[in-house]
């Protein structure tokens, strides 16, 4: 090989690595990124926790791979906590009000993935309305039943990747922020542009009531969102998936919000 050949091959080789091509650095728009709350590098496989067995995980390359369990059809949890190594004692006394969440993400053929933010017992607003009770109405400090099937949640909200494909639940591409406080979990939506086995950018802001979701295909969504304005707990990364596809992330940062 030529000399000129060998320099152009290894900075194409540098410029663009095995996991996930650069990525264009995204600004917020709600504020400006505040202290740095925790990162995850995926040097090592994540802290084991209170989801330990929701999910197989592995690390490549500075990629973390989600994915279900052959054997198992719950589907794949992990929290940021538990991404970022954050300790057992860190991680109870754990409290978000605003913030800005970063990842990179591709999937592998999965139908769904979802980042929730749920409530801290403390921040359920006194006279929260629950769609399920019919309206009835809960004391501050409880958990009202926003779940079916006898499970019992809190409040919470969510930004939605839904992602169609042969034999999966859903027929089009959506990115879709819900709030199942509300009577319409469905706050805001727009056709998605990202494909299976692409790499892309997500930037979550939270202000106030207002949640502006951001990814680096220039896509952006934003809604005013109940459960936003309230202590929550950490980011809870899903995946609704069929044994042997999967989820890699990857660049995984939270901060706060000035």
């Amino acid at each position: 090989m030529k000399p000129f050949l060998l320099v152009v091959f290894t900075l194409s080789a540098l410029c663009h690595p095995v996991f996930g091509a650069p990525l264009s650095e995204l600004q917020p728009v709600l504020g400006k990124r505040g202290p740095l709350m925790g990162s995850a590098d995926f040097e090592q496989p994540p802290a084991e926790g209170g989801l330990k067995g929701f999910g197989e995980y592995s690390v490549t390359g500075g990629v973390l791979r989600q994915q279900q369990k052959e054997g198992q059809d719950h589907h794949p949890v992990i929290g940021f906590n538990q991404m970022a190594a954050v300790s057992s004692a860190a991680a109870r006394g754990f409290e978000l009000r605003g913030g800005i969440l970063q990842f990179d993400f591709r999937t592998d053929q999965a139908d769904h993935v979802h980042v929730e933010f749920w409530r801290k017992a403390g921040g359920i607003f006194p006279g929260q309305p629950v769609p399920e009770e019919g309206g009835k109405s809960y004391p501050e400090g409880s958990f009202p039943p926003v779940g079916k099937g006898g499970m019992i949640y809190p409040p919470s909200f969510s930004v939605v990747f839904e992602l169609p494909g042969p034999g999966k639940r859903y027929k089009e591409p959506r990115l879709v922020i819900k709030d199942v406080s509300k009577f319409e979990k469905v706050q805001a939506a727009i056709p998605l542009k990202i494909e299976p086995g692409e790499w892309t950018r997500v930037l979550i802001e939270i202000l106030g009531d207002q949640v502006a979701v951001q990814l680096s295909n220039g896509q952006s969504l934003r809604a005013t969102c109940a459960s936003a304005d309230a202590p929550k707990k950490e980011p809870y990364f899903y995946a609704i998936e069929q044994v042997g596809r999967a989820v890699e992330y990857d660049n995984v940062k939270l901060w706060g919000i000035e």
